[in-house]
């Protein structure tokens, strides 16, 4: 286990309700929902941005990878979303008939 000394801190603003957090496969990045866009914090350089890629009508409430290259985000709108993380695009998605708070994801099951 490699040890990490955190010499100088950062703090980055991020909208009233951080609601989830997930980190990447590779743990190179962090995921962290709450607002219209998916915040992403790199872990190398705890640089914060929003993705325009990763985006719903209303506040993502959650977010679960489910594979090394896809994870789905839910929120108030009422939509599941499932991500390409590597081409940054929109695999598919389903609707709801309210709001979603919680997505989870069963290992034993195969993705594809």
């Amino acid at each position: 286990m490699k040890r990490v000394k955190i010499t100088k801190q950062k703090v980055q603003p991020f909208g009233d309700f951080p609601l989830s957090v997930c980190w990447t496969p590779d743990g190179g990045s962090l995921l962290v929902s709450g607002e219209l866009m998916l915040g992403i914090v790199k872990r190398d350089t705890w640089e914060f941005t929003y993705s325009n890629s990763f985006a719903h009508k209303k506040p993502i409430s959650c977010v679960e990878w489910l594979t090394e290259q896809y994870f789905a985000t839910a929120g108030a709108d009422k939509i599941i979303k499932v991500w390409d993380f590597e081409q940054s695009k929109l695999a598919f998605y389903l609707t709801s008939s309210c709001p979603v708070l919680q997505v989870s994801y069963c290992q034993a099951v195969s993705f594809k």
